[in-house]
């Protein structure tokens, strides 16, 4: 297992949000998925959840992500938990990551051919915009209740060595195995955070 860093960190999205790594999320999630399942798939959850509490230290905030290279095995399982079974890993796009430290700790092969190998950089001043676009949204659809209608998710540009634009990428990013809390008293709904994200990038 390979684990991708960002070369830098998102300065204006850490300035505003904390983020801990964690497995939490995803296994509050199957517990979820688990009582609205049948049966055999809820024995299929039940496993993966067994296997991750076996690991407590994963399923807690931590800071060192290069702690989960102990443990391919359990990131095999969750990328089986995730990936549909009518599609080959070799053609299909999906990696899984950590918001901070900004890192990519799974990708399919088709996804690092596209996008790692390629060199193609997710830390750029427009990727900043789109993470706080979306952090943005999460906070008022989690915290506030309110339905933004946000979903363009993020838009990449791959530019030859003349820098002009010669493919565009549309990522979609799945929030389910992300829990928004603040620390504090959340401060009053302010209308401006809504039309922040009717804002082109």
């Amino acid at each position: 297992m390979k684990i991708y860093n960002q070369k830098s960190p998102s300065v204006i999205t850490e300035q505003y949000f904390q983020f801990d790594p964690s497995f939490g999320p995803y296994v509050f999630f199957l517990r979820q998925k688990m009582e609205e399942s049948p049966e055999i798939i809820a024995k299929f959850y039940r496993y993966l959840i067994k296997k991750f509490q076996q690991h407590p230290g994963l399923l807690a905030p931590f800071k060192d992500v290069t702690i989960i290279e102990e443990h391919e095995e359990l990131i095999q399982l969750l990328t089986m938990s995730l990936m549909p079974l009518s599609v080959h890993s070799d053609s299909y796009q999906m990696a899984l990551a950590f918001m901070q430290p900004s890192c990519i700790f799974y990708c399919t092969p088709s996804f690092k051919e596209t996008f790692i190998d390629q060199h193609i950089e997710f830390d750029t001043a427009e990727d900043e915009v789109s993470n706080l676009r979306y952090f943005v949204r999460l906070v008022l659809e989690r915290c506030y209740n309110i339905k933004t209608g946000d979903y363009r998710g993020i838009l990449k540009e791959v530019r030859n060595s003349y820098g002009d634009t010669i493919r565009h990428y549309r990522l979609s990013v799945d929030s389910s195995y992300i829990h928004v809390h603040s620390g504090t008293v959340l401060p009053p709904y302010n209308e401006d955070w809504l039309k922040m994200l009717s804002v082109s990038n």
